[in-house]
This record gives C-alpha cells, sequence and structure tokens, in this order.
C-alpha cells in the first residue's frame, strides 16, 4: 500500500529518499542559538530540538522556546521538530506521565512549533489511546504535525508487536509514527526491518524505524528501503541518540546506497 505524504514548509517527507534530521540540544537557551549557528550549514533536511537537555525544568518555558524558535526560524527555513524526552525513552526529562503529557499540552496549544514528537506510551509499554488521541487531535487543531513515537534502549520487540505499535500509533492520529529500539543482535537489526516491510503494507502514513547502536547503525542507511521516511544523524556538535552517523557522512551513504539502488532496478 502507498504511504500518504506529510508536508512540513517546503518539505515533503514520505516521498524520494529518507530525509535526514539532526538534532539540537544544550543546556541553555542562548546555547541552542549558539549550536545551531555553528551547524546551520550542514546539510539536514529538518532539526530535532531536543528540549529535555535543557536544565532546571526549563523545557516548561513556553515564552523561552518561542523566542528560540523565533531566533532559529529567522536564519534558517527548516522544520522544527520540538521533542521532550523522557528518562523511561532514553531521554534526560525526569517527568511522570501527567507531568509529560501537561508540558505537551503547552506545546501544542502555545508553542510556535510546528512539528511536535509525542511519546505514543506510558512507562509500562501500554498506551492510554484516548488521552494519546486527544493531544494529537488538539495539535491537529493547532495546526501541528505530529510524531508518535516510542523508544527502547534495552530491547528490541518482536516483529509483530513493533508493527502492531506503529499501527496503533496511526489509529491514534500520529501524522509519522516513529519506532527505534536497541538491538542485542544482528537478528534483532532484521526484526525491526522486517517489520518496517510489514508496515510499509499496512501503514497508509509515513513511518520512521530505526534500529539504535553500533548493530544498528545500517537501518540509518537502508531503512528507505522497507519503507522509513526520516533518518536521524548526528551534527558536528552533538550526538542525541547512540549509533547515529554525521551528517555529512550520512548524506553521502544515502545518495550512494539509494542512487545504487535505482540502477538496480533500472
Amino acid at each position: 500500500m502507498a504511504a500518504k505524504t506529510v508536508r512540513v514548509a517546503d518539505l515533503t517527507i514520505g516521498e524520494g529518499i529518507p530525509k535526514i534530521c539532526m538534532g539540537l540540544a544544550a543546556a541553555e537557551f542562548d546555547l541552542v542559538l549558539d549550536m545551531h549557528r555553528q551547524i546551520r550549514e550542514e546539510e539536514a533536511d529538518l532539526l530535532e530540538w531536543r528540549t529535555d537537555y535543557l536544565l532546571g525544568g526549563q523545557y516548561a518555558d513556553i515564552e523561552g522556546i518561542n523566542r528560540t524558535l523565533a531566533a532559529i526560524a529567522a536564519e534558517d527555513a527548516r522544520p522544527v521538530v520540538l521533542t521532550l524526552r523522557t528518562e523511561s525513552e532514553g531521554g534526560q526529562a525526569a517527568l511522570s506521565s501527567r507531568e509529560y503529557r501537561e508540558i505537551i499540552r503547552s506545546y501544542i496549544t502555545e508553542s510556535d512549533a510546528k512539528v511536535i514528537d509525542i511519546e505514543a506510551f506510558d512507562k509500562e509499554g501500554s498506551a492510554d489511546r484516548d488521552v494519546t488521541a486527544f493531544l494529537v487531535s488538539l495539535a491537529h487543531e493547532n495546526g501541528k504535525t505530529v510524531i508518535l513515537s516510542n523508544h527502547d534502549f534495552n530491547l528490541t520487540p518482536s516483529r509483530k508487536e513493533i508493527t502492531q505499535r506503529m499501527l496503533t500509533m496511526q489509529q491514534m492520529g500520529a501524522d509519522i509514527p516513529k519506532v527505534a529500539y536497541m538491538p542485542q543482535s544482528e537478528d534483532d537489526v532484521h526484526t525491526l526491518l522486517e517489520a518496517a516491510a510489514d508496515a510499509q503494507e499496512i501503514l497508509t502514513v509515513p513511518f520512521i524505524a530505526l534500529s539504535m547502536g553500533q548493530l544498528g547503525m545500517p537501518s540509518r542507511v537502508c531503512g528507505g528501503t522497507f519503507g522509513s521516511c526520516i533518518t536521524f544523524g548526528a551534527s558536528s556538535k552533538a550526538q542525541t541518540a547512540p549509533g547515529q552517523i554525521a551528517v555529512s557522512a550520512l548524506k553521502e551513504y544515502l545518495k550512494k546506497y539509494y542512487e545504487t539502488d535505482s540502477e538496480q532496478e533500472g
């Protein structure tokens, strides 16, 4: 089944080779801007601002977030994904599910971000579908594109479970479901890619599927073959997840891989 595309600013996600997303992560708003100035020439297609790296609960400071987003937008037309990653999913923010969703609601209704990442499931791996679906609906009412995400830095679920989680995210209204799991073996990487291939046949929205760490590194390049629409690369100043490849190298790998793939198909 052909997946739909998602349009954010001038970027169409879900067509062509996977788009490259590059992370911004710093402890203060001014340091985020300093980092952005140092990496803005790097050839990523979109940016992800990990607000959980802000110290002292600044990730709840909507005024500071909007001021920073405006400063980035004045110098950079690329879309910015606003992401608050909790400790339970490998991030820096020590928040209960309720605290997390209250801040995400403020991002939705008060921030100027165009794309918001929302963690789809609670710490036990189950989904409060009504709450999540409400947040997604609210985001759409406020003109936001939503990435519903699920991460596990310890293991890779079964092929069936991965595909089911992405389907659940779609049913909750995700514009782009995202899964990222840590492999313990090469078989786990294969499981992730096989699940992505299954999702490509089932889902009607574009999705992201990544295997993390050193073992999972190939998935950041070849994932598009199995349907994954975005890959994440490290800037010259920060890596926000294990196994990220430098953006400059990742761009070359993607170009060579998908040019070769096209030539073989032809």
